[in-house]
């Protein structure tokens, strides 16, 4: 009798250790599928990096999650793994995902792909589509690039639904912060990339208290398009967006750099412009040529016109925004330009009004055609603001630089703007405008946002332990033989007996 229950749990052992290989592999290859229904109520429960895997593929296999909601439950770790992001151009990802004032952390991309981020595309399709109260940690590192590029902490592109005739929707994206660091290397004559720390590019969207603490860094042979927090940029609200980190965008060939510290460019979209307000960039902005322009600015770079004809403004606003970080623009090329301003580079065919905004910093140094001579234009606010037979449709007013150079260019009316400021006023200005921004509170999307139970609070998640993969399903197989050897053992003995 003793020998056949010894018999007996060898055998459960080495059962239960064998399923949990099983079990941990499969979750490794397809992950592990996630809970709810997907509604506000009962809304699909992320607790695991294999829940996130099971989103990644459901998405690739054409399921797209149009309003529905997705609920993150505790901090989940991502191993540092190489991740494949959730959605690009051909499936996206359109449903909310509410973080819940959790963590995704051990978040890594090396591998070049098309869109980068946690996720790499979402767009709203017939509702409202987003992503909100949530901190990534982590890197993204590509030695290569795909063509066209679009890499961001979260997402690669985030676009809402804006084409004439078809109900709009904007997607929306609310506290959120990145602690990722992104190094883009590409020694190849690729397209331009667009990169930001949250966002590699934004098109109709509604985005509020959202921080970049990383470093951004690029350095490839085509134009770059380089953000603290977004790459580019057209037809969206970007409020309380904060930059902390050091953008540089370095381009080894005659192309063109543009770089800032919230968003690079602009672009037309409809006719419709972006607003800025209250965004703060505290990151150090570098912009290195070859033998092209350099584009900088502290909040944007300029606004690419494309073919569109001047009537077709831009009707960007710049309101209660400020740079107290430092700026450095090289041209190697001496017969190019440095276009370089405290809060943004350039502007043509404009309609763009900057009010109530400070530039804090005298840090600002151009090399180039206009660097390092008596005429070098270095604007404290804007390098130039030139509309060529539109005169009066750019205004700038009640500012402040303290940067004595200030330069405007042709077509530019100025209105209460005080140049040369002295650090105390710019310092008491800047903590007025910080003093703005705040968490948007109990932030949802569509009505939808997770349940109270939800949200991390000032204690410790409480442990989640998710399904065994990678190194754990190595110990687990450890474990396994380890317990088939002393099982075997055991019934040896018994049968010596």
């Amino acid at each position: 009798m003793k020998k056949t229950l010894s018999l007996v749990i060898a055998m459960m052992m080495i059962i239960s250790l064998v399923s949990a290989i099983s079990f941990g592999a499969s979750a490794e290859g397809e992950g592990v599928a996630f809970t709810g229904t997907g509604t506000a109520e009962d809304p699909y429960v992320i607790e695991s990096a294999d829940n996130l895997i099971y989103l990644q593929k459901q998405v690739a296999d054409g399921n797209d999650y149009a309003g529905k909601l997705f609920a993150q439950k505790n901090d989940i770790d991502l191993g540092n793994k190489d991740w494949t992001p959730i959605g690009d151009s051909g499936k996206k990802f359109a449903g909310v995902y509410d973080g819940a004032n959790h963590k995704i952390t051990g978040f890594a991309v090396t591998s070049p792909k098309g869109y980068v981020g946690l996720f790499g595309y979402i767009k709203s399709n017939g509702a409202e589509a987003g992503i909100m109260n949530l901190t990534i940690e982590g890197k993204i590192e590509l030695a290569t690039l795909e063509a066209d590029s679009n890499i961001g902490a979260f997402a690669g592109y985030i676009e809402g639904t804006a084409q004439a005739g078809v109900k709009e929707y904007a997607a929306k994206g609310y506290n959120l912060v990145s602690n990722v660091n992104i190094t883009v290397n590409d020694g190849g004559n690729k397209k331009q990339p667009r990169i930001g720390g949250i966002f590699g590019q934004a098109t109709a969207c509604e985005l509020e208290n959202i921080t970049n603490n990383g470093t951004v860094s690029s350095e490839n042979n085509h134009v770059s398009r380089t953000g603290g927090v977004i790459g580019q940029t057209c037809r969206s609200n970007i409020r309380a967006a904060v930059n902390n980190g050091d953008v540089t965008s370095v381009v080894k060939t005659a192309n063109d750099v543009q770089t800032a510290g919230i968003a690079s460019v602009l672009t037309y979209y409809g006719g419709d412009g972006t607003l800025f307000e209250r965004c703060v960039n505290n990151g150090k902005i570098t912009g290195i040529s070859e033998g092209g322009q350099v584009k900088i600015g502290s909040v944007f770079a300029g606004v690419w016109d494309g073919t569109n004809p001047k009537e077709n403004t831009v009707k960007t606003t710049v309101s209660k925004c400020a740079n107290t970080g430092a700026i450095y623009a090289e041209c190697k090329d001496p017969a190019k330009n440095d276009l370089t301003g405290g809060i943004c580079s350039y502007i043509t065919n404009g309609g763009v009004t900057i009010e109530d905004t400070v530039n804090a910093t005298n840090d600002i140094v151009t090399k180039g055609a206009f660097g390092n001579k008596e005429n070098a234009k270095i604007g404290g606010l804007v390098f130039n603001l030139n509309v060529s037979g539109q005169p009066e449709v750019n205004l700038v007013k009640n500012s402040m630089t303290v940067t004595p150079n200030y330069y405007v260019g042709k077509g530019f009316t100025e209105e209460n703007v005080k140049v040369s400021a002295t650090a105390e006023e710019a310092k008491a200005a800047v903590d007025a405008i910080v003093a703005l921004i705040k968490p948007v509170d109990a932030a949802r999307i569509a009505g939808l946002s997770a349940p109270a139970s939800f949200y991390a609070t000032a204690q410790e998640p409480t442990p989640v332990t998710p399904p065994p993969t990678g190194d754990s399903v190595i110990i687990y197989a450890t474990l396994a033989v380890l317990s088939l050897g002393a099982a075997s053992a055991l019934i040896l003995r018994r049968k010596e007996n």
